[in-house]
């Protein structure tokens, strides 16, 4: 009983610190519940979806004149097949929505009556109930094209055909967990049984004409059988080896794969979250043991009196360790009950990527196994920490615990006139390493996680990047129809240099490959110099090389020298690996080669998907483009390019801002924790400091401003270790990170502001909160000299 009422009378003696631990562990428990329940919400929200539509293990989008006979009967003959399910569907390769022009191939379904793809209400809250079926004229598109194309109800998407237009409306939004994400290549939309009969025919009747922009598709979903043991993808390496249909087909993918594309950008989010988290956690670590060691010695004669009445060292330690976890247990409570609606918003946010309708449910058993561990690691520190108790002696309690001496600094800064506040606050910050060391080491985490935080979203926009991660850079960015071939080049140049002249231009593909029967994403470029993110080796200059990525390397087991058979179309050739680059696409599970490299397999000239060009006059790029769609509308549609209204680094920009400002705000809340507990021990330690200062003239005001110094020293020094630490860090912890969306090397850059933003806010922080915490000074009197 004689513990309780002494811990009821701590806290209530030291509810600053308490109330300071409260509102960390708050903060941790929150975001911790917020990000398990999220994954898992988005995890089993994709698992029953997938149920829901019947996907298979694996689905092959194969056209209509690749999927033979013998294809089919090799791949329902296979022992590790259960039963395949064949669905129709017309690929309009040439499409415009909303008045923008399609970045991927449109799958058209017919919308019979077994429809079960979940139709979003018009406020995106829920599904309705029984969708209205579908009339000639009107389309379901997945819900990502509102964040694509800005689409509504009644958008207009216009299908190009043979030498006719075909505008459909759309109806509503569906829920797609397949391939209905933003960072799907391809996309498929429901349309009426009537107008797909429509399309069916159009295509029949202009199947030999070399203008017509739709295709007869099969989604070709394979199921493996329950007596099966390969893993998915051995699964699908295996049917390829068997039947080749990967080859044959433009995009084979497994359940498992999609819904990893699914999460890719929430597992991101995540990753870089939980980092923060166990810094926080450090912090609090930090904070903790600091408040521990000042509240020992500012209560050594309290504790020494306790002592000489018969209280244990165990007793002592346990009224901490009881302080500390009720604390502990009041934030992680909270936290926990605001979880609920943090995780509902952000499932809100990641719906536009993810394309999916999460759950908000709370992963309750999950999320108390994470904070309780979190507790004990607490609560086992608050133990080690107390163990000088221990060394407090009654007798010494006696002359108040103070040491012989009081200024304990190895560096013996002189006090003078000029510069005094100053001079006492490097005194003061020198003689007290320990009181202060705390804080600064809090302030240099804050600083080299916000700075870090600040460089990958400046740099993730800069074009340096842009190239590093495989992307090109342009002027005029230009889609090719059928009628497009590379003969075509030279007389699209010529109109171009009539204007201004051609810095650079660049002709590319995109197709997927078999390397060494597993399908991958292969980027074909014009010219080897094409590709600018080689991180080891050299680029392709022959025709029998290729390069790969890091992670594609990692995957295979083969890198630099090695030789690799790549094939498509029952035709294979092999290549070695010249080098490794960096590509996005497919979570960076690329290979690169130029148009020589890929004929030498096809056997046929590669026609140019897209092409790029830079112009030496940038005055010009819209008359350049202008005329392009004038001349050679039969051949290319040209766009301006604005890497600010790139879609693709539109969506990690916005997703890194919103991770960005998170973790400003809570920087910034846990500065006005720290600046407020450590004011409020201080105040209490160097009451009698106080009193002198008075004693001998200084003002309030002057008291504050040398008050307020300190801090800025503190704050000043821990950035300076922040940036150094961001310095050696961030680009490891960055490539760490985004190699789940395919990054394993950012090209950090780092400018006056990634330094400054972080550091100055911070300096502002401390500056603010310490002289508003220290109002405080008005209360001290020189009194105080007369009591002690």
């Amino acid at each position: 009983m004689d513990i309780f009422t002494i811990l009821k009378a701590n806290i209530r003696y030291k509810k600053g610190a308490f109330k300071s631990i409260i509102f960390l562990m708050l903060i941790i428990s929150m975001a911790l519940t917020s990000i398990i329940s999220l994954n898992d919400n988005i995890s089993s929200t994709l698992e029953k979806a997938f149920n829901k539509i019947d996907t298979g293990d694996i689905v092959s989008f194969i056209s209509d004149k690749n999927l033979t006979d013998d294809i089919k009967a090799k791949v329902t003959n296979s022992q590790d097949v259960d039963y395949v399910k064949d669905i129709e569907c017309i690929a309009a390769d040439n499409a415009t929505v909303n008045n923008k022009l399609s970045t991927s191939a449109i799958f058209l379904v017919s919308g019979h009556d077994s429809f079960k793809y979940p139709v979003f209400n018009n406020k995106e809250t829920g599904f309705v109930n029984n969708p209205e079926s579908l009339e000639s004229g009107e389309i379901y598109v997945p819900i990502s094209y509102k964040t694509l194309y800005n689409c509504k109800t009644g958008s207009k998407i216009t299908i190009e055909l043979a030498d006719s237009k075909m505008n459909l409306t759309v109806k509503g939004f569906i829920q797609d967990a397949f391939i209905g994400a933003y960072v799907m290549g391809i996309k498929q939309a429901f349309i009426s049984a009537e107008d797909y009969i429509k399309f069916s025919n159009l295509y029949s009747e202009n199947i030999t004409n070399p203008n017509i922009s739709i295709i007869k598709f099969h989604i070709y979903n394979i199921y493996q059988s329950d007596n099966s043991k390969l893993s998915t993808g051995k699964f699908k390496t295996n049917i390829n080896a068997i039947s080749g249909i990967c080859n044959n087909s433009i995009y084979t993918m497994s359940s498992r794969e999609a819904m990893k594309y699914t999460k890719i950008f929430t597992d991101v989010g995540s990753n870089i979250l939980y980092v923060f988290i166990i810094l926080l956690l450090f912090i609090v670590m930090i904070i903790m043991g600091h408040s521990i060691s000042t509240g020992i010695e500012m209560d050594y004669v309290n504790l020494g009196v306790l002592k000489s009445q018969g209280f244990t060292k165990g007793k002592l330690r346990s009224i901490f360790v009881l302080q500390y976890f009720i604390a502990e247990l009041i934030g992680a409570v909270w936290g926990t009950i605001i979880a609920i609606p943090v995780t509902r918003l952000l499932g809100n946010i990641f719906q536009p990527i993810t394309g999916i309708l999460a759950v908000s449910d709370i992963s309750l058993l999950k999320s108390l196994s994470a904070i309780i561990g979190i507790m004990v690691l607490e609560i086992l520190f608050v133990f080690f920490k107390t163990a000088k108790i221990s060394k407090i002696s009654p007798v010494k309690a006696i002359s108040g615990g103070k040491d012989s001496v009081y200024f304990d600094s190895w560096i013996n800064i002189p006090i003078g006139k000029k510069a005094l506040s100053l001079r006492l606050a490097l005194r003061q910050f020198m003689s007290n390493k320990r009181q202060h060391l705390c804080t600064v080491v809090v302030v240099a985490i804050l600083v080299f996680f916000m700075m870090s935080m600040t460089i990958v979203t400046n740099s993730i926009t800069s074009k340096t990047a842009i190239e590093s991660l495989g992307g090109i850079i342009s002027d005029i960015d230009c889609k090719s129809t059928k009628n497009m071939t590379m003969d075509k080049a030279d007389e699209i140049e010529f109109e171009i240099n009539k204007i201004t002249p051609v810095v650079n231009s660049v002709y590319s593909r995109n197709d997927y490959y078999a390397l060494d029967n597993a399908q991958y994403y292969a980027s074909v470029y014009n010219k080897p110099e094409a590709f600018k993110s080689i991180l080891k080796g050299r680029i392709p200059l022959y025709d029998n090389e290729i390069v790969i990525t890091e992670i594609l390397s990692d995957e295979i087991e083969k890198g630099i020298g090695d030789t690799v058979t790549v094939s498509t179309k029952n035709k294979e050739k092999k290549y070695i690996i010249s080098g490794l680059f960096q590509y996005m696409n497919d979570v960076g599970k690329c290979f690169g080669m130029t148009f020589a490299t890929a004929e030498r397999i096809t056997q046929e000239k590669i026609r140019p998907g897209y092409f790029y060009y830079v112009i030496k006059d940038k005055s010009k790029i819209q008359k350049v483009t202008d005329m392009l769609n004038e001349k050679f509308s039969d051949v290319l549609s040209a766009t301006v390019y604005d890497i600010k209204k790139d879609a693709n680094v539109k969506t990690i920009q916005d997703s890194l801002d919103a991770i960005t400002s998170l973790i400003y705000i809570i920087s910034v809340v846990i500065v006005l924790v720290i600046v407020t507990m450590v004011c409020a021990k201080t105040f209490l330690k160097e009451k009698i400091d106080i009193g002198i200062y008075k004693s001998i003239g200084f003002t309030d005001r002057n008291i504050r401003f040398h008050f307020t110094l300190r801090f800025i020293v503190v704050s000043v020094v821990g950035s300076v270790f922040g940036i150094i630490l961001s310095l050696l860090l961030t680009s490891k912890m960055i490539n760490s990170l985004f190699r789940i969306i395919g990054i394993s090397s950012l090209a950090t850059e780092y400018s006056l502001f990634t330094i400054l933003a972080p550091t100055v806010l911070i300096c502002v922080c401390f500056v603010v909160f310490s002289y508003f915490s220290s109002r405080k000074v008005k209360k001290v009197s020189v009194n105080e000299l007369i009591f002690e």
